[in-house]
């Protein structure tokens, strides 16, 4: 049982279904280019000084306009706090447009063990996983976008 405060269970489960559908439909891919142009779109996420990796970053469009079936533009943050956006979970890039950034930071799922309850909660309590109150908004645009630095608390 996700436990994350004020935020309901439901509204953090669409928030992570978003999130791992490009996951679930990267190699059901029914063809080799994206149905839109893509801008190379990258940054850097940190907790507390130190690399945030393995949380997930999520472009949510400001406007729902568009084909959003395989999923919002996202990322996993690597070792170094470094973080590239996929469209779709394979392709380099987000559409242009203006988004909203959510992170999300779930524990490594790895093997078949029993899940405890802690294992399944976001690390960051839902802090950050609202587009409506996030308090980072980017543009891609022209050649691509740069994140803002991220620092999450």
């Amino acid at each position: 049982m996700l436990h994350l405060g004020r935020w309901s269970q439901s509204h953090f489960s669409r928030i992570a279904c978003a999130a791992m559908l490009p996951l679930a439909f990267s190699s059901c891919g029914s063809s080799d280019q994206p149905s839109v142009p893509l801008l190379p779109t990258t940054g850097q996420v940190f907790y507390q000084g130190r690399p945030a990796t393995g949380a997930t970053i999520i472009l949510h469009p400001l406007n729902e306009q568009g084909d959003w079936k395989k999923g919002y533009p996202s990322g996993s943050v690597a070792a170094d706090g470094s973080v590239k956006i996929l469209t779709a979970g394979q392709w380099e890039g987000a559409p242009a447009g203006e988004y909203a950034v959510v992170v999300l930071w779930m524990p490594d799922q790895s093997g078949d063990q029993q899940i405890s309850e802690e294992e399944t909660t976001d690390k960051l309590a839902g802090r950050y996983a609202d587009p409506a109150n996030s308090s980072w908004k980017v543009k891609v645009e022209g050649a691509g976008c740069e994140l803002p630095k991220i620092d999450l608390r």
